[in-house]
Order: structure tokens, then C-alpha cells, then sequence
């Protein structure tokens, strides 16, 4: 190993310059090597240097040393082969898509969009709300786990409080199984206008059966703001599964 490198001067004779060429040949076939990037003379744009206590390689861009190979104790170089390989760490795509995978068929595999899609579904239904009472929301078409339920009402409630409120929750009938632990109040969570209100089901959200029939139940209390003459679809979102 040698890191050194000496300019000959235009006026050595051979003779004398010999032991300086051979030491500078020595530098240049072990890539300037040593645990530490060479810096005298200074270095020149495109000169390599391997780090023998990381095994990497490295060029210097005329600004910076850069690693170009982070292991040449093995074939590869420690690169991954455009003809597939194993990956020994995490890989941050920085916003960018891996595009063109193939639909997974294992576990562990990534999953391409098209079979997202193909699995998640919305089912809406017209739902009216004038006071206490329950609607039917939804029969399972499939065994499926439940997302949530979404309420959009074309009138907003306001002034919502512990006395004055709407209450909702979501029940399995089929199960006997509520799909909130606590019925979701206005009070604290007003319904907006035209707006999603997640409903935020927090249990029991699983192992939904084929033909599970689900309930919309409602509570209120005192006098909230009247929603019976507002247009109210609350949609169900679900996945599939086998």
C-alpha cells in the first residue's frame, strides 16, 4: 500500500528519478491506498483511492471524495445487480414510485396498486336522521375488515355541547358488535357542511363475515341542530379480504 506520489522534476535524470517512478507506480496500482484519502500532493479530479479499513472506493470529484464502490472484497462490488439481488438495508426512494412490480403473490411481497384498488371499496347509502333511532347501513358482500364509516350531511350542526348533541356509533348486528368503544358525539365534533365526518371506529373492525348486517345507530340528546330535513349518505369503507 502507498499513497505517495512525487512530480519528478525536468531536470532528473533517470537514473536518479527511478526509485520516485516506482513509488509513484506503486501508489497508482494500489488506487492510493490506506485507511485515510491521500492529500499530498492534493488530489486531482478522477483520482481513486480504496480505504482498506472500510474496503470502499472512492474518486475525488475536485471538490470531494465520493464512493463509487462500498465494498470491493466482493463481486459485486457491494452494488445491487440490475439482475436482482438482496438488499442489506433500508431503501428511501425520496418521493420517487417503483414502478412496473409485478402482483404479489407472497406475504411479504410489495403490493401493486391495481390490487389496492381491486381490494378497497366504499359502499354509500342514503341514510335519514330526525331523531333516536337506527338505520340499516350496509350488508357485507364478503368477508372484509371495515375501514370506517363516513357520514356527509348537506347541513352542518353548531353549537353542539354535553346537553344538546348528536351521537353515532356502528353496530354488527350479526355479532351483536358495536364498531366503537364510545358513540362519537357532536359535541367536540361538529358535522361540517358537504364534508366527511369520519365516524373513527376503534374496534372490532376485522373478521367481518359474508352477509354481516351493520347498523347506524343514533342518539340525541336535548335539542342539537336539526338534521331531518338534511341530505345524509354515509359510506362505508372496506377491504376485502379472503
Amino acid at each position: 500500500m502507498s499513497q505517495t506520489f512525487t512530480i519528478i522534476d525536468e531536470n532528473d535524470t533517470v537514473a536518479s528519478s527511478r526509485a520516485v517512478l516506482n513509488d509513484n507506480l506503486a501508489s497508482l496500482r494500489s488506487s492510493f491506498s490506506g485507511t485515510s484519502a491521500p492529500s499530498s500532493p492534493s488530489p486531482v479530479e478522477g483520482q481513486v483511492f480504496a480505504k482498506t479499513d472500510t474496503n470502499v472506493l472512492q474518486v475525488y470529484t475536485g471538490s470531494a471524495w465520493v464512493t463509487i464502490v462500498p465494498d470491493y472484497t466482493v463481486a459485486s462490488g457491494g452494488l445491487l445487480p440490475i439482475t436482482g439481488g438482496t438488499l442489506t438495508g433500508s431503501l428511501a426512494m425520496g418521493t420517487n414510485k417503483v414502478t412496473g412490480i409485478g402482483n404479489a403473490t407472497d406475504p411479504q411481497d410489495a403490493v401493486a396498486k391495481s390490487q389496492v384498488d381491486a381490494r378497497l371499496a366504499v359502499a354509500p347509502v342514503t341514510v335519514a336522521i330526525t331523531g333516536t333511532g337506527n338505520s340499516l347501513l350496509w350488508i357485507a358482500p364478503s368477508a372484509c375488515t371495515i375501514s370506517d364509516v363516513l357520514l356527509v350531511s348537506s347541513v352542518a350542526t353548531t353549537g353542539s355541547n354535553a346537553s344538546n348533541a348528536w351521537s353515532f356509533n356502528v353496530r354488527n348486528v350479526t355479532q351483536s358488535e358495536n364498531l366503537r368503544s364510545a358513540s362519537k358525539s357532536t359535541n367536540g365534533a361538529e358535522i361540517g357542511s358537504e364534508t366527511a365526518y369520519a365516524l373513527a371506529l376503534d374496534q372490532n373492525l376485522t373478521g367481518v363475515a359474508a352477509n354481516d348486517v351493520l347498523r347506524l345507530d343514533v342518539t340525541q340528546t336535548g335539542s342539537p341542530t336539526s338534521l331531518s330535513s338534511a341530505r345524509i349518505v354515509a359510506v362505508v369503507r372496506y377491504s376485502v379480504t379472503t
